[in-house]
């Protein structure tokens, strides 16, 4: 009677290890399935760069308009740039607001300086200094250089902002450093 528990104890733990092995295979499953789908974005999403830098523009929309519908963030917000510059696309600053917006909401901090960009003259919104600042903020807030030089311009000039030289040499110092860190980084 004893070897008869010791083997169903045996049987039992071995089930338990199988349901286990079977339960985190899936998982293991379903996170190189995400990890691919990831890898694969990114490898489209550049195959669409490189195609706007080519100056294949038609071959970049038909690469990112995907890409978007899947809601990756630096799609939209590539799309966005293309109807800024009139790019493959006929130049509309609201639609290229959309992206941003729509990027920018999602914490993409590129789109949130774009966007920025748009606010801050008035390019297909209505101009809104104050709310550039605050875009331009966040966007700095999560390390973007470019957003720390463009919120260095506006504490110099005092545009939606109070003027502040010493916050402006600061946001100037913390672009040119992150600029640095990117470039080491490639």
């Amino acid at each position: 009677m004893k070897r008869y528990r010791s083997g169903a104890k045996t049987f039992i733990l071995a089930f338990v290890f199988s349901s286990l092995l079977q339960v985190t295979g899936c998982a293991l499953s379903k996170n190189a399935q995400s990890a691919r789908q990831d890898i694969s974005e990114k490898h489209a999403y550049q195959i669409g760069f490189d195609a706007y830098r080519r100056g294949d523009y038609d071959r970049a929309l038909g690469v990112w308009k995907p890409l978007v519908g899947r809601g990756n963030e630096r799609a939209i917000t590539a799309m966005g740039l293309m109807y800024q510059n009139g790019k493959g696309v006929a130049k509309d600053l609201s639609v290229a607001a959309q992206y941003y917006q729509r990027a920018a909401d999602m914490g993409y901090a590129a789109a949130q300086n774009n966007l920025a960009v748009l606010f801050e003259y008035g390019h297909g919104v209505t101009k809104n200094p104050e709310h550039a600042v605050e875009l331009y903020t966040m966007a700095a807030d999560k390390g973007y250089a470019t957003a720390h030089y463009n919120l260095g311009r506006l504490y110099q000039s005092g545009v939606g902002v109070a003027r502040d030289f010493p916050e402006a040499i600061r946001r100037y110092e913390q672009a040119e450093t992150l600029q640095r860190q990117s470039e080491t980084n490639r």
